[in-house]
């Protein structure tokens, strides 16, 4: 399996809520999960070298610049899975699973794309300004909706946000389970 992110740069979040749940997975499955992770080009050099350090199984790219050109990373991760055995993706967050989504749209992935849901997205986006460029909040709606409706499996951080995603997406499957955070192996 390949657990995808986009735009989540190394801090700790990162490490638990990505890295730890690579961590588990490879676990679990007694195969590792490889981490494919686009990073801001301004931290690249240094967060790339936290996340390979903290976890080997990684394959660190620089995203292209600006958000809102986040569907130019489609490229080079369609050029990398041509060369991984990998045909399963669970990705985190919208852009991440949109991408997902597309590469199994064309069959450059066979299996199931999963989206790991960490909060309700346009919300966050608004509330929080997380997203500057307002051309991708005013589209946000429309990519979490698609992003949802549109993956295999999710992963709900709550039954509040699985509720959300009834409520506002007319989702009506039950293809989903609810994973909520945790701590940090640091803190034990």
């Amino acid at each position: 399996m390949i657990f995808l992110t986009l735009g989540d740069n190394y801090s700790g979040v990162y490490a638990s809520q990505v890295l730890g749940v690579c961590r588990y997975l490879s676990q679990i499955s007694e195969k590792p999960v490889r981490l494919i992770s686009f990073i801001a080009i301004p931290v690249f050099v240094e967060h790339r070298k936290k996340i390979k350090d903290a976890y080997p199984h990684a394959i660190v790219l620089p995203a292209w610049p600006r958000i809102r050109n986040w569907r130019k990373n489609y490229i080079l991760l369609r050029f990398i899975l041509f060369f991984l055995p990998e045909k399963k993706i669970m990705a985190r967050g919208v852009f991440a699973t949109l991408l997902a989504q597309k590469l199994k749209k064309n069959g450059t992935i066979q299996q199931q794309v999963i989206m790991d849901g960490r909060g309700a997205t346009q919300a966050e986006w608004q509330e929080y300004k997380v997203i500057e460029d307002t051309s991708v909040v005013a589209e946000g709606f429309e990519l979490e909706k698609q992003a949802v409706l549109g993956s295999d499996f999710r992963l709900g951080v709550s039954q509040e946000l699985t509720k959300y995603w009834k409520k506002q997406f007319n989702y009506q499957r039950e293809e989903h389970v609810v994973v909520p955070c945790t701590l940090n192996k640091a803190f034990l």
